[in-house]
Parts: structure tokens; sequence; C-alpha cells
């Protein structure tokens, strides 16, 4: 899933990795500051390190999905990718209480045995349709204008919990707002597809 079609001006910020211990707090910030929600897909790895973060995330109403431990492409076969599906989905529920409804593949592209991995845990796998990209170094200007210029209704942006992506989401939400949109969770925004969603079997650990 890259995009939701809605006939609502509604679109999902989502952010990658982290969290981050010095940006993460900024990005909460700017989103409370604009009455925006978001869902973040942090890594095993930043979970394990820094679990006040990602409990925080969920305090102030966004979503928070699953991810693989660290970032890159997942290998293997469809046994291995249902086993990091289902571990990703206990170390987020570990941490946060909370079953994860997504998960994103980071730095993946789209796989039709992962998808599959992901719909027999109960998940709905989340790409993007506009990329904010890890573009440290970059105008946080320049991000901001790549994703605005793409814009359209169900959206799903792709940021990083870092410099550059709080430097975007800064521009990126007053613009938001000047332009009509709302910023809500990519589950409130399946909510409000036109399409309906396909059924996912009843989510379980895999077998090994």
């Amino acid at each position: 899933m890259r995009w939701v079609e809605t006939d609502r001006r509604w679109v999902a910020l989502t952010f990658d990795g982290g969290p981050n211990p010095t940006w993460t707090p900024v990005i909460l910030r700017l989103l409370r500051a604009y009455g925006a929600q978001a869902t973040f897909f942090p890594t095993g790895r930043g979970l394990e390190r820094y679990p006040a973060l990602v409990r925080a995330m969920v305090a102030e109403g966004h979503e928070v999905g699953a991810a693989p431990y660290r970032p890159g492409r997942l290998r293997g076969d469809s046994a291995e990718m249902r086993r990091e599906v289902w571990a990703a989905s206990v170390r987020l529920e570990a941490v946060t209480g909370v079953r994860a409804l997504l998960f994103r593949p980071i730095d993946g592209g789209p796989n039709v045995a992962l998808a599959h991995a992901a719909a027999v845990n109960g998940e709905r796998l989340v790409l993007w349709d506009l990329d904010g990209g890890d573009l440290t170094g970059r105008p946080p200007a320049a991000v901001a204008a790549r994703i605005l210029r793409g814009l359209r209704r169900g959206a799903i942006v792709r940021l990083h919990q870092g410099a550059a992506g709080a430097r975007a989401l800064g521009i990126l939400l007053p613009e938001l707002a000047r332009l009509g949109y709302r910023s809500v969770t990519v589950s409130e925004l399946l909510g409000a597809s036109l399409s309906p969603a396909p059924g996912t079997a009843a989510p379980g650990p895999p077998h090994l």
C-alpha cells in the first residue's frame, strides 16, 4: 500500500527509523503544536535503546507500526520473512503494550511474499507515495518542496526521525494547514478509504 483513495483532504505523515533522542522530541512537539497525528516505524534496535520515546508516541495519540530490527531490505524465503514480521510485532508490543497493525520494510521495496507475511500476522504492509528520504545534508526546504509538489489526497509521506525530517516537518505542517490538509495516522486514512481493505488472516506466531 502506497496511498489511499479518499475524497478527504487527508494525508498520513510517517517516520522511519529511530527513535532519535535529539530529534524525535522535536518532531513530537511540532506535531502537537499543529494538532497533527503521525505514524512511526521505529527499528527494533531503536525500541531497545529508547523505549520511553516510543511510549511517548503512543501516549500522544500517534500510531506505531512494526519494522525490522535494523534498516535494510528483508531477504530470505517466506518462512524467514514471517519470522521477522512476527518478531518485530512482539518487540513492539513488549514496549508499548499495543499490537502492531502495520509493518514497514524500512529501505525495502515491495515484495509479494513480505506482504503475505504481514497479512498472516494481521498487519498491512505500508510503503509510501511521497518520499522525503534520508536526505541528510539537503536543505529542509528542498525536502519539503519535494513532498509538496506531489501532494494529493490520501498520500502516505515518508520522512526519517532525524534532523532533515524534523526540519522539513517544521515547513510541511504550516503548508499542509494552509492548503487545507489534515495529517492523520495511516489507520485513520485507511478508515476513510473509498475502496474496502482486503481481509487479513488472524494474527499468530509463524511456523518455525
